[in-house]
């Protein structure tokens, strides 16, 4: 019965720890609607929170829409500063549909330029959508209006892109899109609480002990 409880003890520190980390954004499903011809950069208003505070994004996923195989998306991580300001944190690196290997899903950040650690309660992730051909006209990630937080794209949908010469400037994002539910995540990797490194070590101790009692007893 002892055994049981220090594995359990373990069992459960181990998930914990396993499972740290803040997502952001909505499930990874078709959707009806896109947007025609536009180049832009997009920013979620929801912030990984509190949570989220000494751990580094690393990793995002889309489901792309259909016809966007060369679009080109690269993922941001801002910082919310007031009104319509987003300040440029990071900068990760561009995923090109049918060319960079995978399908969309658990696509390491890997910032380029900037720092990819949450600072504070404040920062959001967003995207630049380039639709470089002339064959693809049409935003990568589709959306419908279910959406539960307010969507942003750069001032008069600027189709501006963003070099490491960015990082730390403030950019407006003043064109609101409403309660769009985009099919993109964000993964930030969090640090586990002390109580459960506390969990593991407990259930460690525990196990030690009682191997070397049973030793003992042999």
């Amino acid at each position: 019965m002892r055994k049981a409880v220090v594995f359990t003890f373990l069992l459960v520190g181990i998930n914990f720890a396993s499972q740290a980390g803040v997502i952001v954004g909505y499930d990874l499903i078709e959707r009806d609607l896109f947007n025609l011809n536009l180049q832009t950069t997009y920013v979620a208003t929801q912030t990984f929170g509190t949570p989220a505070v000494g751990g580094e994004l690393t990793t995002w996923s889309f489901f792309p829409g259909n016809g966007t195989v060369l679009n080109e998306l690269t993922p941001l991580l801002l910082e919310f500063s007031g009104g319509s300001d987003y300040i440029l944190r990071a900068i990760g690196e561009t995923f090109i549909l049918g060319q960079t290997p995978g399908d969309g899903t658990n696509i390491a950040f890997n910032a380029q330029a900037g720092d990819a650690t949450i600072i504070n309660a404040n920062y959001v992730f967003g995207w630049f959508d380039d639709l470089h051909t002339l064959n693809n006209s049409r935003s990568t990630i589709d959306y419908d209006n279910t959406g539960t937080f307010n969507m942003r794209a750069l001032t008069g949908f600027s189709s501006q892109s963003f070099s490491g010469t960015d990082v730390g400037a403030t950019f407006e994002f003043g064109e609101s899109l409403g309660n769009r539910a985009y099919s993109f995540q964000a993964v930030v990797a969090t640090v586990p609480e002390p109580s459960t490194y506390a969990l593991i070590i407990s259930g460690l101790l525990g196990m030690t002990f009682m191997h070397r009692k049973r030793r003992n007893q042999c």
